[in-house]
């Protein structure tokens, strides 16, 4: 049984893991605005600065602009579904839960 000090810390931990991946969300959308914002520009930039006019050269970096969001997104889906979870993974958790302690009181019969 829990007391209500460490139900207190409990919730204070879960607080802490909601409001970091807030924050997390946060700098995600703007640094990837800002990405999408310059990419063009600094394409460019780097384009005329290395002297490679290579269309491939250009497609590579117009995919490293985009896969940034892509993977970063991904992992933002992972930590997410992990904190708040998924509603098929929590209501198997659930029903789970009560098979075993119903299990443990028929055996404890």
């Amino acid at each position: 049984m829990e007391t209500n000090l460490e139900k207190l810390e409990k919730a204070h931990k879960r607080v802490r893991k909601i409001k970091g991946f807030y924050s997390h969300l946060i700098v995600y959308l703007v640094v990837n605005i800002i990405l999408l914002l310059i990419k063009n520009d600094v394409s460019n930039y780097v384009i005329q600065e290395s002297g490679i006019h290579d269309e491939g050269f250009a497609r590579y970096l117009h995919w490293q602009f985009i896969s940034t969001p892509i993977w970063w997104g991904f992992i933002l889906v992972i930590q997410a579904l992990n904190l708040f979870g998924h509603p098929i993974i929590a209501g198997w958790e659930k029903r789970k839960i009560n098979e075993i302690m119903n299990k443990e009181e028929q055996n404890s019969k």
